[in-house]
């Protein structure tokens, strides 16, 4: 009886394995069809497909700023002086929050002594030549990294800490030059940064599209800063408007898909083992095996194809007003909820956090439109002595035309007022909230309102 009970429950167990195996077989047919659909998908849509499609056109070397980025790269950690002046100001003026203390430079709110420590600072750098490779940098109209897919995703690139510690240096230097009455050289330095902001946008990542992002709203901000102090901004290079941001977030969202996601999700997949040991750089075994496991390969493809679909739904958001996108953002996250669920274990890696930098683009498109306006403003008060009742006095004398509001689409909010006036856009919850900007609030909350010459503030500090 016992022999009887145990070959039945053999023939069972080997049933059982018999089915898991087929079933297998079975997945593995149809995970490569699930990712197949994707990209078709994808493909209908008008994405690229391939780097050499995502990519942008090679340029000539003599106007190509990434390699000035990198010797800048080796200059820096290689000559004292650089790590000194960050030592100065760090010690003497900043103390412990130094990211957060650059804000008080660019808000003209230091002390007389400290304003001489950042002085001396900049004489720093200015003995060692740093400045000048700045400036040869600025000179180029282009940035086109030196992509080395072979090694791994395109995910970091060693230009971006360069090129953000240029941009605080380069607006540090223009304010001492406005204080030293030196108005040229000054707003010569502010186009400085904004071209570095302009460079980094055109590294088609969303990592370079944030950092870019990030120079582009320190400079603004001490344009905001330089035009409540009373300086002349009328000589400002008017193409430094060219920019636009938006611009760039497609394709930093296809190099994204294609030069990290594809890489990591393909190599471990379909890869040699040399490749796959080169993209994990010896780590991670586990990870290691997962293209030689044939009978669960589905598993991460289904996996891979769960990504492609997502960011087909992200690029599918173009066009979106900040409110859908905000709806499909929290549609994306119950997704992505499911997903971990499900253990899609490398699209929770790998899928970026998208809205958060679309709204950080589009919050860099308003402030550019409020920095044009402002200046529109103060160029109308030079001339007659007051400011308008409306924006529409401004064109076509001042502007070219009326500046919408990216968060609204319609035109930027203006009040004139008694000896001044208020500007601002709704924000990223689209509310008109009477031009209060929340200081420290989350993204969400509060306008975004221009703070220069003649302008009223209403802010709400929410650490106080």
């Amino acid at each position: 009886m016992i022999k009887k009970i145990t070959l039945v429950l053999c023939a069972l167990v080997a049933l059982l394995i018999f089915g898991v195996v087929m079933l297998c077989l079975w997945l593995n047919q149809q995970a490569p069809k699930e990712i197949e659909a994707a990209k078709q998908r994808l493909h209908e849509m008008g994405a690229p497909m391939t780097l050499e499609e995502a990519l942008l056109l090679a340029v000539p070397d003599e106007k190509n700023a990434a390699p000035l980025y990198l010797e800048l790269v080796d200059f820096s950690e290689k000559t004292s002086a650089v790590a000194e002046a960050d030592d100065l100001l760090e010690q003497q003026v900043f103390g412990e929050y130094y990211d957060k203390d650059w804000e008080y430079i660019l808000r003209f709110e230091l002390r007389d002594e400290e304003w001489g420590v950042l002085e001396e600072a900049v004489e720093m750098l200015e003995q060692v030549g740093y400045f000048e490779r700045i400036e040869a940098i600025t000179v180029c109209s282009y940035f086109r990294p030196d992509w080395d897919f072979e090694q791994g995703p395109a995910m970091l690139i060693p230009e971006i800490t360069p090129a953000r510690e240029a941009g605080r240096w380069c607006l540090a230097r223009a304010f001492l030059r406005m204080r030293a009455n030196q108005p040229v050289a000054a707003l010569a330095d502010l186009k400085g940064a904004y071209v570095l902001s302009d460079q980094m946008a055109q590294g088609q990542t969303l990592i370079n599209a944030l950092i870019s992002c990030a120079i582009r709203l320190m400079a603004n901000k001490s344009l905001e800063t330089m035009s409540r102090e009373g300086y002349d901004l009328s000589m400002l290079d008017s193409s430094v408007w060219d920019f636009s941001m938006m611009s760039h977030w497609l394709p930093a969202l296809d190099l994204e898909r294609l030069g990290m996601g594809r890489v990591v999700f393909e190599t471990l997949l379909y890869g040699s083992d040399e490749e796959r040991m080169t993209l994990l750089q010896g780590e991670s075994r586990a990870m290691h095996t997962i293209g030689t496991l044939g009978l669960i390969r589905w598993f991460f493809e289904y996996d891979y194809a769960t990504y492609l679909n997502l960011m087909a739904d992200v690029r599918g958001q173009v066009g979106f007003s900040p409110a859908e996108l905000k709806a499909a953002d929290a549609e994306l996250q119950e997704q992505m909820l499911e997903a971990k669920r499900n253990y899609r274990i490398l699209t929770c890696i790998l899928m970026p956090t998208t809205y958060h930098v679309q709204m950080r683009m589009t919050q860099c498109e308003a402030r550019d439109r409020l920095a044009q306006t402002g200046l529109a403003l103060s160029a109308y008060h030079a001339e007659h002595n007051s400011y308008p009742h409306s924006l529409s006095d401004l064109v076509p004398s001042y502007l070219s035309e009326l500046q919408l509001d990216p968060f609204s689409e319609a035109p930027l909010v203006y009040q004139w007022l008694e000896g001044g006036y208020q500007l601002y856009s709704v924000g990223v919850n689209g509310l008109d909230e009477g031009g209060v900007e929340r200081v420290d609030a989350d993204i969400d909350e509060g306008d975004l309102i221009w703070t220069g010459a003649g302008s009223v503030l209403k802010r709400i500090d929410l650490l106080q």
